[in-house]
């Protein structure tokens, strides 16, 4: 699987939104302050109101921007992880032990029963592991639980998106509903490992896993595709429905791997196995 890194676009994306949002308050109190200037002047009674008014929704914005921004550095700094780690893996200095101690940190909460029993695992053997397979112990110890249940989101997604689609005979419902699982699926696969985006992460997170799609193995899945048609019936190989189901179904499989390249901390290869698990149970008809 290749990998791309976005690092000169990514500070670019932030810093346009950045002026963007900030374009947008200052636009919003200038024309706050000429409104209540022109209302003293008429009603003081409901320019002071309005004063209030203001203040109160000026804390409730103020408190979700900086939610906001908060989720969104936490986003943005997984592709920065991400490279620290790869470089480690290279050269599995010293430096690996703080980033283990960064991840056990994180999962260390996880809701997920198994990762918390990994972290103990890990925890009393790490003194035995060497620098160079430390990551790899994260990996089994930590990550797969994860991985596990990112798989079962994908294929749930992915199943439901083909079924609906393949049944509808609406193109322009199919692709809003497309959309929506999709986001709905990114959105829980990067939850799952350990990161809430917010509206401007989410912006930002979509970017990524968009410029991950070019990467995700396409011929892999033609083929794998192929060959489970041609092991069904001729009506199911003329049905165009079915083969439209199977194509979105492929999609959202496609951008649920690219999610877990770009928000996994630990990058693995071979995330096309998850395809071909998927391609030999799936049947759109099936709940």
């Amino acid at each position: 699987m290749k990998h791309i890194s976005s690092v000169g676009t990514t500070k670019r994306f932030i810093t346009f939104l950045f002026l963007f949002v900030s374009l947008l308050i200052v636009g919003f109190i200038i024309d706050s302050v000429l409104y209540i200037e022109k209302v003293l002047e008429e009603s003081p009674i409901l320019a002071y109101s309005y004063i209030a008014l203001f203040g109160v929704v000026s804390y409730l914005i103020v408190s979700y921007i900086f939610r906001e921004i908060a989720k969104f550095l936490e986003i943005s700094k997984v592709e920065k992880l991400q490279q620290e780690i790869e470089a480690l893996k290279k050269l599995p200095t010293n430096e690996v032990l703080k980033v283990a101690n960064i991840l056990v940190t994180k999962y260390s909460s996880s809701p997920i029963p198994e990762v918390r029993e990994g972290i103990e695992k890990l925890r009393g053997e790490i003194s035995n592991i060497s620098n160079e397979n430390i990551l790899s112990a994260i990996s089994q110890y930590v990550l797969s639980p994860i991985d596990r249940e990112v798989e079962k989101v994908i294929f749930k997604y992915a199943k439901e998106t083909g079924m609906m689609t393949a049944i509808s005979p609406f193109p322009l419902l199919d692709g809003l509903f497309i959309i929506w699982r999709n986001i709905r699926m990114v959105n829980e696969i990067t939850q799952l490992y350990g990161f809430r985006a917010g509206l401007f992460g989410n912006l930002l997170l979509l970017r990524r896993v968009g410029e991950q799609l070019v990467f995700i193995g396409v011929t892999e899945i033609v083929s794998e595709g192929t060959g489970l048609l041609a092991g069904q019936t001729l009506t199911s190989k003329l049905s165009k429905s079915l083969a439209e189901g199977m194509g979105n179904a492929l999609f959202t499989l496609r951008v649920g791997i690219a999610t877990i390249e770009v928000t996994r901390p630990i990058r693995e290869e071979g995330n096309i196995s998850i395809v071909k698990r998927f391609l030999s149970s799936f049947n759109p008809f099936k709940k």
